[in-house]
């Protein structure tokens, strides 16, 4: 992302994030398997390290796609859901954003998206 994430920009840059994320998706049919989502993720990542794009030992990251696999009723999230992780500029801190129509969006902390 070329622009920093400001209060005053969120809300205009969001959508615009959402809009490239989805035009760099692929779609797996299955997976496990060497053609697999898990196996494909592996080699974008690895390859994404090669060129000093994303951190070596991070988990989260700044970019960064997260795809829901378990219904979260709760936080209104469900299988399928694609967010990224952002700076939330209000806290500082590494968030996920899921948009929510077509302008709106919600984020949340990493950590409470993760599997209990």
């Amino acid at each position: 992302m070329a622009a920093t994430l400001t209060i005053e920009n969120e809300a205009k840059l969001i959508p615009e994030v959402f809009k490239t994320l989805y035009q760099l998706q692929v779609l797996c049919c299955v997976r496990k398997s060497e053609f697999g989502t898990e196996s494909l993720n592996r080699r974008v990542h690895r390859r994404l390290m090669q060129k000093s794009l994303v951190p070596n030992k991070e988990q989260h990251y700044v970019g960064r796609p997260i795809m829901i696999a378990t219904n979260a009723y709760n936080l209104k999230l469900y299988n399928g859901d694609i967010g990224i992780q952002l700076i939330d500029p209000v806290s500082g801190l590494l968030m996920t954003y899921f948009q929510v129509g077509k302008s709106a969006f919600s984020k949340f902390h990493c950590q409470r998206l993760l599997r209990s």
